[in-house]
């Protein structure tokens, strides 16, 4: 479950000012209790008191109060209407509450010097209902008032907690190569901690992914001196040996695969720059393909391989160098993983507000359990341990990347029938790329 600190923060106050509110009211109920049933004794007591004068009473009938006066020889005297022949209380003087034809009454007994007994009494539910009354008129404000006072609570809470919605879509709002720190002016002091925390990590960030760039090109481009000059002096020392030799083609082979290595760094590298998207251009993806068919061409021939290239012209908006590095992965890859005599499709389809770029090939396809992991650097979609077809498994990491910094996306499928590999690439048109990007 996902905690929400302004629903926290909500709930919490409103909770405990619910709290509050119902133990003073309760508190309040029972001081208003105690408050009301001491003014209804008083006046209890008072209209004995007038009784105990002789004063002239209203007599009329009550179904709420009664009043009964006996004798010294406990004969009634005088009494309101429907009162009994009997006292309703037979205890001693003082209050008490007792029960009469099914009613609770509170009574008050007290006896004269001459030795008159007088009660009066006055019907218990009368004096809850006052009291109820009080609670209830006390009460109703505060219930009306609680909506209100949740409202205010979730508004002043929102509104004390906007710096950390402005931190939020800062950082939302962000590509993923800004690491520069963040500046939101004033900010409370509770969040300048934070800041500077996350600030601290972003120039971390930025110096180890610095520092990654810089070996990644640095090594590529100091390694392509030393592999060429050992790529010259094995052809020389091939012609001092036989031409055959299995240990000079072995080295041959590792200086090739060394090479290829050297040249998916430095492609890694280069389509990894923060700088990439300030140069994105339009682009025409089939003479993009083209070139790249182009390129590879010779060594399709070479393994006596059918290459063919077909749909409509489209613009896309991109970088130029990257879009052809991930082509020409895909595409070597197909040449590379396929047989002598097969057969590489390269078609282009246009789809909405999107292109889409598949390539496929006639070759073994790809294990399953190895199509959710060619993606990962070093991995490659093939069960030989040691295969003699050069790679290094950087090139679906090249095409992962370059796809993502375009906003797009690709897939890996058998190709029809079950048979080959198809690469479908994905990328958005240039109208709706250009709306995305500077967006971001």
């Amino acid at each position: 479950m996902i905690l929400s600190i302004r629903r926290f923060l909500i709930l919490v106050s409103l909770a405990a000012t619910v709290v509050v509110i119902f133990i003073a009211s309760f508190q309040g109920y029972r001081a208003g209790t105690i408050a009301t049933q001491s003014l209804l004794d008083q006046q209890l007591a008072e209209k004995s008191q007038l009784l105990r004068s002789e004063a002239t009473l209203e007599t009329s009938e009550s179904v709420n109060q009664l009043f009964q006066i006996f004798d010294r020889d406990g004969q009634l005297v005088r009494g309101s209407p429907g009162a009994p022949e009997t006292p309703i209380s037979s205890g001693s003087d003082g209050f008490i509450d007792v029960s009469h034809d099914g009613i609770l009454w509170r009574t008050l007994s007290t006896t004269t010097p001459s030795g008159e007994l007088i009660v009066v009494a006055e019907r218990r539910a009368l004096q809850f209902e006052i009291v109820e009354e009080v609670v209830t008129q006390t009460l109703l404000p505060i219930g009306i008032g609680i909506p209100v006072l949740a409202v205010l609570i979730g508004t002043i809470i929102t509104f004390g907690l906007r710096h950390l919605r402005l931190v939020e879509r800062e950082l939302r709002a962000r590509s993923s190569q800004n690491l520069q720190a963040l500046t939101l002016g004033a900010v409370p002091l509770e969040l300048q901690p934070l800041l500077e925390t996350t600030n601290s990590l972003l120039d971390r960030l930025e110096a180890a992914f610095e520092r990654e760039r810089r070996f990644a090109g640095d090594a590529a481009h100091e390694l392509r001196t030393p592999v060429s000059a050992l790529k010259i002096d094995v052809f020389n020392l091939g012609k001092k040996f036989a031409s055959d030799d299995p240990d000079i083609r072995a080295i041959e082979q590792n200086l090739d695969r060394m090479g290829h290595i050297i040249e998916q760094l430095l492609m890694l590298y280069r389509a990894s720059s923060e700088q990439i998207k300030s140069q994105f251009q339009e682009i025409q993806i089939k003479r993009l393909c083209q070139e790249v068919i182009t390129d590879l061409y010779p060594l399709i021939q070479a393994r006596q391989q059918q290459i063919s290239l077909e749909g409509d012209e489209v613009v896309v908006n991109g970088h130029s160098y990257a879009l052809s590095a991930l082509i020409k992965n895909i595409v070597d890859n197909a040449s590379k993983y396929s047989p002598r005599g097969a057969t590489i499709e390269v078609r282009i389809l246009r789809q909405g507000q999107s292109v889409t770029v598949d390539v496929i090939d006639s070759g073994p396809g790809i294990p399953d359990r190895l199509k959710e992991r060619v993606a990962h650097r070093f991995v490659r979609g093939t069960d030989v341990a040691h295969t003699k077809i050069p790679g290094c498994g950087l090139g679906l990491s090249i095409v992962d990347l370059v796809a993502k910094l375009h906003q797009g996306t690709w897939a890996l499928a058998d190709g029809p029938n079950g048979l080959g590999t198809k690469v479908s690439l994905s990328l958005a048109l240039q109208g709706k790329l250009d709306e995305s990007v500077s967006m971001a």
